[in-house]
């Protein structure tokens, strides 16, 4: 990943579990701009991420038998029964196939959490700034004059999650490279 100094760096973050499980698809219904599944016992709370096998849904099918993280949908968790794909339409809902299952991968519950987002360039802290709970994931948002004065070179990004017990966990994110150049519409 390529970062230009001064320009703005904005990211949604949604952190998973790892914890992979699944559970019977009983119904879906179109409803507006959203396609409604009802999976009784899903577990998810807020929003998650879903994958499909047993209903032929053009964009939400899984790939295979074997899932992959591109599988997984967001969805957003309407109660205990029903998940809503949002701003999914399909003309005609196809009929539940048996065995039909919704994979889910619960998110880490953020609530009461306090994160911070560390950035760090030859092991030495740079910069490092509160996100923001939002929708069930994590918004860093970083305007220009904050990243001006980044080093050049590989730059590494992490999350430091604090619980309220004081547990603490640090989740690496990814690195890339800072480099100086000029800004433009398309940067």
């Amino acid at each position: 990943m390529r970062h230009i100094k001064g320009d703005s760096w904005v990211r949604h973050i949604q952190l998973e579990s790892g914890l992979v499980y699944s559970v019977p698809i009983q119904d879906l219904v179109q409803q507006e701009n959203n396609l409604l599944l009802a999976a009784t016992g899903h577990g998810l709370t807020d929003w998650g991420r879903v994958a499909v096998l047993g209903v032929n849904l053009p964009g939400l099918l899984a790939s295979g038998p074997s899932l992959q993280l591109r599988d997984y949908r967001l969805v957003q968790v309407l109660d205990d029964t029903w998940l809503s794909f949002t701003g999914y339409r399909i003309a005609h809902l196809p009929p539940i196939g048996e065995g039909a299952r919704a994979y889910c991968r619960p998110s880490i519950p953020l609530q009461g959490i306090q994160a911070t987002v560390l950035f760090q360039h030859a092991g030495e802290l740079v910069y490092a700034q509160e996100a923001l709970l939002q929708q069930g994931k994590l918004l860093i948002n970083l305007a220009g004059s904050q990243t001006r004065t980044w080093p050049t070179g590989v730059m590494s990004c992490a999350v430091r999650l604090r619980w309220p017990d004081g547990r603490v966990k640090t989740l690496a994110l990814h690195s890339m490279d800072v480099e100086e150049g000029e800004l433009n519409e398309f940067t």
